[in-house]
């Protein structure tokens, strides 16, 4: 139901297509994690590729159980508000 609620259709070379929005809005990965784990990371300044791997998974380990809880109301809080507005612009509904 989800889906179909809001596929759109997107031209391409070959004739209209459907397709699902991929709002950041409704990915937790966008809207919550990385810019969390960016402040965290950048502020120590890794300098190299294995301390950056090793600081981001140091600021994920961390992050509390109720926040992750929150993050998970969020998103079904979120794709409820796609669906009331047919996956329209629904970010100044939240």
């Amino acid at each position: 139901m989800f889906l179909t609620l809001i596929q759109k259709k997107v031209i391409l070379q070959r004739g209209p297509k459907k397709c699902i929005p991929r709002s950041p809005d409704l990915t937790p990965l966008n809207f919550y994690l990385w810019g969390t784990i960016k402040d965290v990371v950048y502020r120590r300044k890794p300098a190299t590729a294995a301390a950056l791997r090793e600081e981001i998974e140091m600021s994920c380990a961390a992050i509390p159980a109720d926040t992750l809880a929150n993050v998970a109301r969020a998103v079904v809080r979120r794709n409820q508000k796609c669906l009331d507005t047919n996956g329209d612009h629904f970010e100044h509904l939240l």
